[in-house]
């Protein structure tokens, strides 16, 4: 996890994990979760930069089906603007 973040009064808490991977069989293989974090109720995002889904429409599809495959839960995967998109008022 590379960000967490909680809202002062405790009413939101983030854990972001950012990756760079153009391929989504690397990214859901290399990918582990994010372990306590969601146990412990934070909104958890996997977040890509925009060029991927620029370059790949389909890799979130191909990436959610990939780690289904291979029984790993499915994950909010976010490119950077659809985040900022979500938490900016």
């Amino acid at each position: 996890v590379d960000l967490v973040a909680i809202a002062p009064d405790g009413s939101r808490r983030l854990a972001i994990d950012v990756k760079d991977y153009i391929s989504p069989a690397r990214l859901a293989s290399r990918f582990k979760g994010f372990k306590t974090f969601e146990a412990d109720h934070y909104c958890c995002y996997l977040v890509i930069p925009d060029y991927i889904t620029e370059t790949d429409p389909r890799f979130d599809a191909r990436f959610e089906a990939l780690r289904a495959a291979n029984g790993h839960p499915a994950v909010a995967l976010a490119t950077v603007s659809d985040l900022l998109e979500e938490l900016t008022p």
